[in-house]
Parts: structure tokens; sequence; C-alpha cells
């Protein structure tokens, strides 16, 4: 173990910390260095010794310096507290309970019967456009998770489920944080609102034992529950002051909206869409045991009629004009049948019989049928949007999109809006299927390789379109898309960073301003806080090369370890004696790491730089899009300059770090341009801001390391000396 430890000590303290703060502390994102140091610290926090000696440490100095001591423990528990709390989420403001009661609703999945993403039929006067507005991001959860349910809009509030188990409750117009409420599951279910409440279920399919509940829209407060013996993954229907949700192999339950008792329980179908209530019946498919549809009776849930289809129900059914429309396929949510098969079917609601039929599709319908103005509008895993005529099934239009469509439309005047699982959500006419414009949220990933689909089915308010993507956001859109952006930014809930995102949106807000460029904003932002470190900076910079002349003394003292205690204490006399602490260095290294990636987190997710251009760069919230290049799978086809200078750039910034440290090799150039080459992939779809900031940040600490290189130590005069 001796060798161990020492080996560990002298690889950190002349090793890793000239790493971390050479790349590091510009580039903040290089990964393998940092694992290295953690790996390092590991083994010493692991090793009983290393314990041993700290409390042997600690008892000393209670024993020698029992009151400065006291002081020492008592503020390193208050510099704890405070830190918990710093990231410990913000309390909701409380409203007046008064004014949602009795107010709108959203009743059901899309808003209704129609599904056409809005709860008012006669909404249809104004049209969203593409701009985004805002966009909600919870900060806490690092692992970013899906928004597979699709947003309830009423009373200004926006509500929406996560796959982190979180339902989160946000303020229509800004995306602020109102508050969350934490399941036992994932909430797949799409919430409904109701009478100043929300009801929502948990749970996927291969989950049991899941909850119904019942929240208060103001405080997200559980008012009641029902405990069912399956998942409840399905979308509830509130109709009349009853609650109708589907529940797995339990069947489809009733129960009273305000008091949660249940009223009646059907038992005899798999359910996991939505169930429609119109005229007194209740309509639902089903896509185990039973394929089809059932149609019950609402009062009591009586079954009236059960129709076989050839493949499994599992969109939400669709009601207009006395014409039920359900969508038929096999497969899932994440892969297509061996053999697939999709169809669209018109019934009779009374009755059972078919009105017509459309199986010209190549996949599943999953999604749920939009109707308005005589067009029945749905989506195919085959990748293709369908409209048809709603009276006779003759098809009007197809548009490709090239990937599934899970995502239910919506219809708004003469717009179709759904996404797909390119991340792509597109707008089309309603008349003739032609693209308007489609809104990318893949260029919101930090990593090429992160999970791109919208399932999340869009909700329509005014000319707002909202809904949640694969991505771990919650988006807005809405107006012109060539319209300058709103300065709405991503509302993070915890106390840190909510305070991060207000300093750093606006401290480039007023250099914005005063430059009139957003581009410059950025650069000059990241410059001003390189110059606010740059005390402690220059402090590290000077450890740094003592620290590289300490080198072969410190292999000396490895290489002669017979008492690791005795040796330790050499090791510390010898740092001490030159001004170097490892520890400090280390803990100031990690205070300036967690700052820049707190500001680059902020300035990723703010929306202040949609539309904003700089030099080529026409929209700073996305990558930079130098040219166009043939398609490649992780690239696409767009040229983007920004990662390729920051490859070149942290390439000649190891050259010189490693030509500093007197190292060479071709080995050591491989591996360190194999990691600008994974930093380059890595961040190729990264926003242009961002990048302008990491370049920023790359620049100024080559130009710190140069300057700090030709200011000469108090070491240079004499040599270090090796312990006896």
């Amino acid at each position: 173990m001796c060798p161990d430890q020492v080996s560990s000590i002298s690889l950190i303290v002349p090793g890793v910390i000239p790493v971390l703060l050479g790349p590091l502390q510009a580039l903040m994102m290089v990964l393998p260095p940092i694992l290295v140091g953690l790996v390092l610290v590991a083994r010493l926090l692991v090793s009983p010794l290393t314990w041993k000696m700290a409390g042997i440490r600690l008892w000393e100095a209670i024993r020698t310096r029992p009151l400065q001591t006291s002081v020492k423990l008592a503020g390193l528990a208050v510099a704890i507290a405070f830190a918990w709390w710093l990231l410990g989420p913000v309390e909701a403001p409380l409203a007046d309970s008064g004014g949602i009661v009795g107010a709108d609703s959203w009743p059901g999945f899309q808003g209704g019967p129609t599904r056409c993403g809005k709860s008012n039929p006669s909404s249809g006067d104004l049209v969203p456009g593409g701009r985004l507005r805002w966009k909600f991001r919870d900060a806490l959860i690092l692992e970013r998770k899906p928004f597979a349910s699709s947003p309830a809009v009423a009373e200004s509030r926006v509500v929406i489920g996560s796959d982190n188990y979180k339902l989160y409750c946000l303020d229509l117009e800004t995306g602020a944080f109102r508050w969350a409420f934490e399941a036992r599951y994932p909430i797949f279910s799409s919430p409904a609102i109701w009478n100043g409440r929300v009801y929502v279920g948990e749970g996927l399919h291969e989950h049991a034992d899941c909850k119904f509940y019942c929240l208060d829209l103001t405080s997200g407060t559980v008012v009641w529950t029902i405990q069912t013996k399956s998942h409840t993954e399905a979308s509830p229907t509130i109709v009349d002051g009853k609650v109708y949700f589907g529940a797995g192999d339990d069947g489809v339950y009733c129960a009273d909206a305000a008091t949660g008792d249940v009223l009646w329980q059907f038992p005899d179908a798999h359910v996991d869409c939505c169930p429609l209530v119109v005229e007194d019946r209740v309509y639902f498919g089903s896509g185990y045991g039973s394929q089809g549809v059932f149609c019950l009776e609402a009062r009591n849930g009586q079954p009236v009629w059960r129709k076989e289809l050839p493949a499994p129900v599992w969109g939400a059914p669709s009601f207009c004009d006395g014409k039920l429309y359900v969508g038929v396929g096999n497969g899932n949510f994440n892969e297509s049948d061996a053999n697939p098969y999709g169809e669209v079917r018109c019934l009779d609601p009374k009755d059972e019989s078919d009105i017509w039929r459309f199986t010209d599709v190549k996949d599943a319908v999953l999604t749920s049928i939009a109707v308005s103005d005589n067009r029945a509008v749905f989506g195919s895993r085959d990748g293709g949007c369908y409209a048809l005529d709603a009276t006779t099934g003759e098809r009007v239009w197809r548009a490709e999109c090239g990937a599934p469509i899970l995502s239910s439309p919506a219809i708004v005047g003469d717009r179709v809006l759904f996404g797909a699982d390119d991340g792509l959500l597109h707008c089309l006419n309603l008349s003739d299927g032609q693209e308007i414009w489609s809104y990318n949220t893949t260029e919101d990933m930090l990593f090429v390789l992160e999970n791109p689909r919208i399932q999340s089915s869009p909700a329509v308010v005014g000319e707002k379109v909202l809904f949640g993507a694969c991505n771990g956001n919650v988006y807005c859109l809405g107006g012109d898309t060539t319209a300058t952006a709103a300065i709405a930014q991503t509302v993070f809930h915890s106390r840190l960073m909510r305070v991060a995102d207000w300093a750093t949106v606006g401290l480039v807000n007023i250099v914005a301003r005063v430059t009139g460029n957003f581009g410059c904003a950025v650069i000059l932002t990241a410059i001003m806080i390189r110059l606010f470190l740059l005390p402690l900076d220059w402090t590290q910079s000077r450890q740094l090369l003592k620290m590289r002349e300490l080198q072969p003394v410190l292999r000396q003292l490895q290489g002669r370890c017979v008492d690791y205690r005795a040796h330790l204490g050499e090791i510390q006399t010898l740092l001490g004696h030159h001004g170097i602490r490892p520890l400090a260095l280390l803990s100031a290294v990690a205070l300036q790491l967690a700052l820049f990636i707190v500001t680059l987190l902020v300035i990723q997710s703010t929306s202040a730089f949609a539309g904003k251009g700089f030099l080529w760069i026409a929209d700073l919230s996305v990558a930079d899009r130098f040219g166009e290049m043939p398609a490649l799978p992780l690239f696409r086809t767009s040229l983007n300059l920004l990662p390729i200078l920051l490859v070149g750039l942290i390439w000649a910034y190891t050259i010189s770090l490693r030509r500093g440290a007197k190292r060479s090799g071709v080995l050591g150039h491989m591996v360190w341009m194999v990691v600008a080459v994974a930093v380059g992939v890595s961040t190729y779809r990264w926003s242009a801001a961002v990048m302008l900031f990491v370049l920023t940040l790359l620049c100024s600490g080559m130009l710190e390391l140069w300057i700090f290189s030709l200011w000469p130590t108090k070491s240079e005069s004499a040599p270090p000396e090796t312990p006896q």
C-alpha cells in the first residue's frame, strides 16, 4: 500500500493539477482529466490509512487548539448547510385559489373530444409561429429525462409530467417554475385540469400498484388518490364532475372528481389510452387481450358494444359531428412490429358499424386523430403525416417527415402541428400539407447522441404552442420566426441556478445594449469573468510552475519510500517550504470549474440569443452553420466552424503545455489528438453562443499561461533541495 499511496500523491500534486489548471480551467468540459483526478482522489478516500491519519490529526488539533478547531468545524458545518440550501428548490409563490375555482379547464388529452390540442374548439383565430418564447429544464436533474407527457394548460399555468417522476407546473407567459409534485413512478400520463385541480396518473407498462392523483393547481398538494392494481399511464377525462381514467389491467375507473370516491370500475379490458366521454357513453381502445374499441354507459360502466379490430388501439379515440375516429396499429412507442400494420377507422358510435376505413398506411397509427374543418389528421410510424376527408375517408395529402410520428397532431386555424422522432416540431398547412416552419430541438442538446424524439403532443393556447421533448426540455413557441426574440430564459428552480441565471443573462443584456451585438456581449462577458478570477489564476499559475520544478524531487521521494507517514511529512514540508498548498489548489480549481459550468448551462439554456446574429452566424441560439457538407450520421449536413476552431486550439494548447513540461512522444500527442477530436464531436451541435464563450475562455487561458510563464519565480534563483 505504501508505494501506491505515495504514487497517488505524486501524481495528484505534479500531474493532475497542471492539467486541471490548463485545459479544464479554460475549456471546462474536457472530461478525461477530471475522471483521472477523481479516481486518484477516490483511491485516497477509500484507504483506511487516509482516514486514520485524518482522525489522528483532527484529534491532535482538538486537543491542542480546541477553540480554533471548534470554530473551523462550525464554519464547515455552516458552509455545508448553506450549500445544501443553495442547491434546494425555491418555494413556489402561493396564488389566490379563489381566482382558479370554476375557471377555464383542460378536460382531457389534447383538450377534448376532437383532439385538436386546444380546450376551446373556437380558438382558431391566432396562429402560432416558430419563434422560441421560453424553454424550461429542471437544473437539479443532471440526467435529462424525457417529457413524453403532453401539457395541459389552464389559468395561465402549464402542467406536464416527466420520466423523472415529477409533475411540473410552469407559468404560461414566462416558463417560471411554480411547483413540482414527485410521484412514485415516471409520469407518462398527460394531465387534465378542472375546477382548480390537476388529475394525473403514474407509471409505465411494466409498473403495478400505481396511484391516480388529484392535486391542487395552486400549490401542487395532494387532494386525494386512488390506489389501483396496475399502471395508470392513461390520460384522464373529466366530464360533468366525474373523472374517467384507464388503469392497465385494472380496466377503466369512474370517480367523483371532487372527492375521489370510485363510482364504478370496468375491469374486463386492458386500457392505456385516454377514455372519450360523449353523449353519455365512454369509448376507449385496448391493445392487450381484446384488440379493439369498447363502448360503456357513462352512468354505470355497463358495456354497450365491443368491436374487435385486427391490431391494437393505442391512441385516444376522437369524436366530431357524430362520428368516432380511432387509429389502429401494431408495434409500440419504441419500435415497429416485424410485420407492421396500420389503419384509421371511422365508426358510428351508436352501433359500432364502419362508416369508412383508410388502410393505405405502411406502419402503425399510434396517435390520436385530430378532426377539424372536415379534415382528419394523424401521424404514423411510417414517417408520414396524413390528412383525410373526415366524411369519406379519402386521402387529401400525405407529408413525408422522414421519422416516425408518435406525437398526436394539433390543429389551429389552417395549421397542423406535431413532433417527430428526429426532434423536429413541424408546422404544416392544413389545406395541402406543405411545411410552413419547423423547430429543431436537437440544437439544444449538449451532446449529439442524446435522445432527440418528441413524443409529447403539442398544446395550443392563443398564439403559443407548448410541448415537451425527450431531451429534457419543455418548449413554448409563438410569434413570427423573423421577429426579434424576447428576453425569455429557462427559469431553474434551484436557488443557485436562479441566481446564476439572473446574473448571467442580466450581464449579457447590459453588455449587449452597450455593444449593440449579442455575440460581442458573450465574448466580453467571458473576458470579464476571466478578469474577475485573475488574482486567483495568478496565484494558481505561479504555484503550478513551482510544482513543475519540484517534480524531480518528488520522484526521488517516491523512490525512497520506507516509512509512508514520515515521507508524507517530508512531501508536505517540501511543498509548504515553497508555498504550495495542493488541496487549496484543487479546491480553487473545483470552484472555478463549477462557476464556468453553471455559466455555460445558463448560456446554453437561455433563449435571449434566439434570432441574434454575429459575423457569419445567423442565430446564436443554434450551431453556427458556416456552410453545408455531405450528410453524416452525427453531424447532419451543416458545417459548423466553431467546433473545428475549438479542436485546433485544444491541440495547440496541449502541445504548448507538453513542451513546457518537457514531455514528448508520439503516444502522448496521439492521446491528446483523440481528446481534442472527442471534444469537437461532442460539442459539434452546441449553440454558437456557448461555443463563443468556451473559445474566449480557452484563448484567454492560453494568453494568461503564456504571461505567467514569462514571470520569474523565486525558486528560479536557487534549485530546490532534495530532503535527505
